[in-house]
């Protein structure tokens, strides 16, 4: 039996999201943490039940390439809170220049971009 330590909303919203395939979520972040030396199965904003893993996930497996595909679509904290998606920002923006090795100047570029078009959020 797997056990992993994920809060019962976070849970209930990892299968409503991905159905069989939350289990793999989960896993990516227990095997990804160890990797980063940080826990990827926690909350993204204590507010909402999404986890960092659910961001990773998106990028790694449902190839998500810019940083408001990944707070508007995969995770849809952008459309929930414009606030807490702008403060989740930068680390989004560097958990995608390690997954697609960007400059320190596309980083920039990708995090002005994002910032700019999450101000049309309400």
């Amino acid at each position: 039996m797997y056990h992993f330590d994920v809060p019962r909303a976070c849970a209930k919203s990892l299968i409503h999201s991905y159905g069989t395939m939350a289990l793999r979520v989960v896993e990516l972040g227990e095997q990804e943490s160890k990797k980063l030396k940080r826990k990827l199965n926690e909350r993204i904003n204590p507010a909402y039940p999404f986890l960092w893993s659910e961001l990773l996930y998106g990028i790694r497996c449902e190839l998500a390439e810019k940083p408001n595909d990944v707070l508007c679509r995969r995770v849809p904290l952008a459309f929930l809170d414009k606030q807490a998606a702008l403060t989740v920002l930068p680390e989004v923006v560097d958990m995608l220049a390690r997954e697609r090795r960007w400059s320190n100047a596309q980083k920039k570029t990708e995090l002005e971009e994002a910032t700019r078009l999450l101000a049309y959020m309400k």
